[in-house]
């Protein structure tokens, strides 16, 4: 099932991916625009079987000049160095069913419930759940609805558009709210735009910072909040001194 998965990869997964402009590099097909990299990193599951093989793709954007504004590393050219790993969501979380999606090529065994909505695991009716076995080994098909998703998701968020109006975008798909205001705060001050956006979005990310300490107030767990201490402190005296407030 791997030279099958190798060959669904070379045949058809590259082809495509070059043929809408990325470059592919090993597992990440990436495309550079002026100042973003869109990202296409290929995740296999690491619990594949003998005669199957799962996968799907983590998507996200590589700023150029994250790190330099948030005064952090500069080694931008591995991914996993950069900032597609503070602004990337699995395939899944950008179609409109917004949940985990894998693809499978081979043996798929799936779990169909038939009982009433539950709203937590313990209520589930294990006696409704029935067995479905698949086997998924046409290539046409699974590259169909692969291509499909893919499609769809560029053409319903602007990837290739300004970086707040990307950013903005994926607040919606369980982005760190905090990481984008921030960033947009600071984009904002070094591109020098409009003074009454900037506050606007220095106003969105103090709220997402309560919003955060309300959250640890409640779990009465402070400690990720208190390692982020420092950075806030020193990111919201250079908003407040620029913003003049």
């Amino acid at each position: 099932m791997q030279e099958l998965y190798k060959s669904f990869l070379k045949e058809y997964i590259n082809p495509y991916f070059k043929s809408i402009g990325f470059k592919c590099n090993k597992s990440n097909y990436t495309k550079d625009l002026n100042e973003h990299s869109i990202i296409f990193n290929l995740q296999k599951n690491r619990f594949n079987w003998e005669n199957s093989t799962s996968f799907t793709f983590n998507i996200g954007i590589n700023i150029f000049d994250y790190f330099k504004l948030c005064d952090g590393p500069q080694n931008l050219n591995d991914p996993k160095v950069g900032t597609f790993w503070f602004f990337n969501r699995r395939l899944g979380w950008y179609l409109p069913e917004k949940g985990d999606k894998w693809y499978t090529i081979g043996r798929e065994l799936k779990y169909v419930y038939e009982g009433e909505k539950a709203n937590s695991f313990e209520n589930i009716d294990l006696s409704k759940l029935t067995p479905v076995e698949n086997n998924n080994i046409d290539l046409d098909k699974i590259f169909e609805e692969i291509k499909n998703d893919i499609n769809y998701i560029l053409s319903e968020y602007p990837f290739s558009g300004t970086i707040e109006e990307i950013l903005l975008s994926l607040i919606n798909i369980q982005f760190s709210e905090i990481y984008i205001y921030k960033y947009l705060v600071l984009y904002s001050i070094d591109r020098n735009l409009d003074h009454k956006k900037t506050l606007l979005y220095f106003e969105k990310y103090n709220d997402s910072m309560d919003k955060w300490k309300n959250n640890c107030e409640k779990h009465n767990d402070y400690t990720l909040f208190d390692e982020f201490k420092d950075e806030n402190d020193k990111f919201t005296k250079l908003a407040k001194k620029y913003l003049k407030i």
